[in-house]
């Protein structure tokens, strides 16, 4: 029970220093998202300012820039989804493990207590 709460509590820094790998990935994941994401937002207003200039060429690479932005916004965020859906499914592995470990070291001490009321029975 000690470790349990040992590893459950302290500050958010400490929690942060022992966030795992896969955590970490799906931090990463969302940052870039929402970078990708902010790019392609600042890409339109330039857009729109190149259509009212009536400058055909840098509409076109705008259009294309912003495409970009908003595939790789997609990309990234099907990413952050997926890295995220294995860390859900990692947790979920722990947990069944945990619970199959909980159940056979509870099966054991039956199997103890049973071996020990035989033993006193003879």
């Amino acid at each position: 029970m000690g470790q349990e709460s040992a590893l459950t509590t302290g500050t958010g820094k400490e929690m942060k220093k022992r966030r795992s790998p896969r955590a970490e990935t799906v931090r990463l994941a969302k940052d870039a998202a929402r970078r990708a994401k902010e790019a392609a937002i600042l890409t339109r207003p330039k857009q729109e300012a190149a259509i009212l200039a009536g400058e055909k060429h840098e509409v076109e690479r705008l259009t294309i820039e912003a495409q970009e932005a908003d595939r790789l916004a997609e990309e990234e965020q099907d990413a952050a989804i997926r890295a995220y859906e294995e860390l859900e499914a990692e947790m979920q592995a722990r947990e069944e493990d945990e619970a199959a470990f909980m159940a056979g070291e509870e099966q054991d001490a039956e199997r103890q207590a049973r071996e020990e009321e035989e033993a006193a029975r003879c």
